[in-house]
């Protein structure tokens, strides 16, 4: 780590605490609170049952006719300046994860009808080779979406649609947009980390340096 300075006029300059961080996107819904759809639909919380958060949400087939799922956000939030979006699936069996192929993933940005008749969203189908047995992260483009009406600086809600199935349990949790490039499926998320603390003058010549260690923001 170098700092190079010009000659000139005298400057008091204080460094302290040079990070590097990883961008964990922004959170959209994370189904901690009941989306609008079937009562039968629960907030699972025990162990295991989610990935984020306090829970995650189950939807299943008990009518054998699919499900229509919409949640209202709090407030509407913006996420245009992200490429992607990502979200957690369980399917307890490989059965049910073949079962969800198809399903419908919407992101609103002028609900209509609690969120039935859209025509301001984000959409794409997912295929059942995107999901497994047990918790799956999947990854959606922008670029990759087949419907792209919706205003990305204003979505106001998230569909969950997948009709004709039978007999059939999927959990979802923790729904957000994300920069691909800082993505990394192997990895666990970080805040930061520490590069070099300014604790300490490694080696260099400076003119007049005075270290004040009254003046800093960590460490001492």
């Amino acid at each position: 780590l170098y700092f190079v300075g010009l000659t000139g006029d005298p400057i008091d300059t204080v460094f302290d605490e040079l990070h590097g961080s990883y961008t964990e996107g922004l959170s959209i819904f994370n189904f901690d609170t009941p989306t609008s759809g079937a009562p039968e639909h629960k907030l699972m919380t025990g162990e295991g049952e989610y990935k984020e958060g306090t829970a995650s949400q189950s939807m299943n087939d008990l009518n054998k006719n699919g499900f229509i799922e919409c949640a209202v956000l709090p407030e509407p939030v913006d996420i245009s300046r992200f490429d992607a979006v990502t979200m957690w699936v369980y399917c307890p069996t490989a059965d049910d994860a073949q079962k969800l192929g198809g399903l419908e993933i919407e992101l609103i940005s002028e609900l209509k009808d609690g969120g039935r008749n859209d025509d301001k969203e984000i959409s794409w189908s997912v295929p059942a080779s995107a999901f497994g047995e047990g918790w799956t992260q999947i990854v959606l483009n922008f670029a990759d979406a087949k419907d792209k009406k919706a205003d990305l600086t204003h979505i106001e809600g998230v569909g969950l649609v997948r009709t004709g199935v039978v007999d059939m349990t999927v959990y979802f949790d923790d729904l957000r947009a994300v920069e691909t490039k800082f993505l990394d499926l192997d990895a666990e998320p970080i805040d930061s980390v520490l590069l070099f603390d300014f604790d300490k003058l490694q080696a260099g010549v400076f003119e007049g340096l005075t270290l004040d260690y009254d003046n800093h923001k960590q460490g001492y």
